[in-house]
């Protein structure tokens, strides 16, 4: 995600973001690989538009954001707004979606301004035939006037690459790794394998799901094994991949890696990631991080205690000079040294 505006010399932010808007073409938008709300918006459109599903591009204000663009679409026989940026979708008439004002539709043919007493969605219309709520920018049915399309009519999309996948999923468990690592100093951190190839099933499971609409089983089997010796706190991310340092941060602000000092010894903890390649080099990245507390006191894992395991299993950050793992922040997280 990237806004139009960007800090200039003797130009204030607010001054940017109100005079300046680039609204790139979808095939833009993909070469660039970076947009805002309106590209993220226009993209879906189009896309709902090609499946045949009547949709359009909604201009307004939304909460955090302020001025941004929706997609108003009839999906499973009802009209839904969805927020292209997120991914979040609501019912047209819920009283709890963040798009709290409409000020202009757009459609295929045609552009109308709202013009309605009231702005905010809760109190406005969405018939836009009812010339006392929205006034059209061209006049006739369809609309003579209107200008041609500026989309191209095919985009080509290039394949998903298993490879970048690969090599960014390492990257990512590796940064979480080790600034986990940091952020528990001077405590031992305990890494259970086990727990995370079960995590790891799960989110192969999630991203199945989510990309054939479907709801298949998890590895329930793993997890009650798990469970049945671990009290299990954690939580899931998924998220289109933009940079390391947003899941980082994301995870410090949880505070799973704080633990109680009486059950310091007896907790471990799991980070699992998985990074599923998508078309145009858009990556889904799953994050599954948990701790574990043995609840029959013991301080030992699942795993069988050989020294191999030992070693993959536990470790221990420094940061003194000459030794220890080091990592730099200008770099995602990555391990420098060992």
């Amino acid at each position: 995600f990237l806004d139009d505006w960007g800090e200039e010399e003797g130009s204030s932010q607010r001054d940017l973001n109100s005079n300046v808007s680039i609204w790139c073409r979808s095939d833009e938008f993909l070469q660039l690989q970076a947009g805002d709300w309106e590209e993220h918006a226009v993209l879906l459109c189009n896309f709902f538009l090609h499946k045949g599903i009547e949709s359009y591009v909604v201009c307004g204000k939304g909460i955090p954001e302020g001025p941004t663009v929706y997609v108003l679409a009839r999906l499973q026989d009802s009209w839904k707004l969805v927020n292209a940026s997120t991914g979040r979708m609501f019912e047209a008439t819920d009283p709890q979606c963040t798009l709290v004002d409409i000020d202009v539709v757009v459609g295929q043919n045609n552009i109308w301004g709202n013009v309605q007493k009231e702005t905010s969605l809760w109190r406005s219309t969405l018939n836009l035939n009812d010339a006392k709520a929205w006034r059209p920018l061209f006049l006739g049915n369809p609309p003579v006037e209107a200008t041609q399309c500026v989309q191209i009519a095919d985009i080509l999309y290039s394949e998903p690459v298993s490879s970048q996948a690969d090599v960014l999923q390492r990257d990512i468990r590796e940064s979480i790794a080790a600034y986990f690592e940091e952020w528990r100093l001077p405590s031992i951190t305990r890494w259970h394998r086990q727990t995370e190839r079960v995590l790891n099933s799960i989110l192969k499971t999630l991203e199945h799901n989510a990309d054939q609409n479907k709801h298949s089983d998890i590895n329930a089997e793993g997890l009650q094994t798990i469970t049945s010796q671990y009290r299990m706190t954690g939580f899931c991310i998924n998220r289109p991949f933009t940079e390391t340092s947003a899941l980082l941060q994301e995870l410090e602000h949880s505070g799973i890696h704080i633990t109680n000092p009486q059950e310091e010894t007896t907790t471990w903890f799991a980070a699992s990631v998985y990074v599923h390649p998508l078309p145009s080099k858009v990556m889904s990245v799953w994050v599954y991080v948990a701790a574990l507390v043995r609840t029959d006191g013991h301080s030992g894992s699942l795993l069988p205690s050989s020294p191999q395991n030992l070693e993959n299993s536990v470790t221990r950050s420094s940061v003194t000079s000459g030794a220890g793992t080091r990592r730099s922040r200008m770099g995602g997280g990555r391990r420098l040294g060992f």
